[in-house]
């Protein structure tokens, strides 16, 4: 059997808000099918915990943990800090208990797992942080403005790339940017222009920037990426900063890759006979 992964967040456990015990079944069940859990932020709330003292809650904390994690060995799980779980003691306390177990992550700031990056919601109002979400048809892709929208980041992007069909009228509303484009390569699926015509005016009235990449085709070099005669490259007005020096940006990614590593698989060290 194919092994999922899951997400789970905001149960602000240890406080009198927390309805997570109406979740406690669901989330046993969902945590025996997994393969990858991410408990992805603000899983516990230190600032309002009702567990006690201090040293209380982050024992209630990772009790809690020690359930999950021991009664799913198959499942790897990664923790990643939100605002109210993000505590001193609770960090020092989790990095013991990790030593412990084998199945178990924690993650400062972000987890990259695959080809997706989790992030706490706490950073969609950070301007240097741009989200965004592909929209290529109208099943899969339109759906996704709206899971954007819902997470108000400070920009938010649409890649309309591939464009694979005509999307017709949609609410642009929340959006900073739409980049439109066409498939290349061998077998690429054409592009119609009235499709991209229609999103280019489309953004337009709503007054959003349209930057048109490429009709893209098996010879896209050729095709180029002219639409009505010209070339559309708008992009959002952002701040402008000091970019640091090709020295400093390599110890800041050095220092980057050291706090949030790509996770892997831990080994089990083998006891003594």
């Amino acid at each position: 059997m194919e092994r999922k992964t899951f997400f789970l967040s905001d149960l602000h456990l240890l406080s009198k808000r927390s309805q997570a015990d109406r979740h406690e079944e669901q989330i046993r069940d969902k945590a025996a099918q997994a393969g990858a859990f991410v408990l992805g932020g603000d899983i516990f709330d230190f600032r309002w915990s009702t567990a006690g003292s201090p040293t209380q809650s982050v024992d209630a904390a990772i009790g809690w943990l020690d359930r999950l994690v021991l009664s799913n060995p198959q499942c790897q799980f990664h923790f990643v800090f939100g605002n109210h779980d993000y505590n001193r003691r609770f960090i020092d306390a989790l990095e013991d208990y990790e030593t412990s177990v084998v199945n178990l992550y924690s993650h400062r700031y972000l987890l990259r797992l695959g080809g997706s990056v989790f992030l706490h919601g706490d950073a969609a109002d950070r301007p240097h942080i741009w989200w965004g979400v592909s929209v290529e048809n109208r099943r899969h892709g339109l759906p996704r403005i709206g899971h954007l929208r819902e997470a108000d980041p400070a920009m938010a992007f649409l890649s309309v790339e591939p464009l694979l069909e005509d999307l017709g009228e949609f609410d642009l509303s929340g959006i900073d940017w739409v980049i439109v484009g066409g498939e290349s390569g061998h077998g690429a699926r054409p592009m119609r222009e009235e499709w991209v015509e229609g999103i280019r005016q489309l953004c337009e009235r709503a007054g959003v920037p349209f930057f048109f990449k490429q009709w893209g085709g098996v010879r896209k070099s050729v095709a180029g990426r002219e639409l009505n005669g010209r070339t559309y490259d708008h992009h959002p007005v952002v701040s402008s900063r000091s970019v640091p020096d090709s020295a400093t940006r390599k110890s800041l990614i050095a220092a980057f890759n050291r706090e949030v590593p790509t996770p892997r698989h831990r080994v089990a060290a083998s006891k003594p006979a």
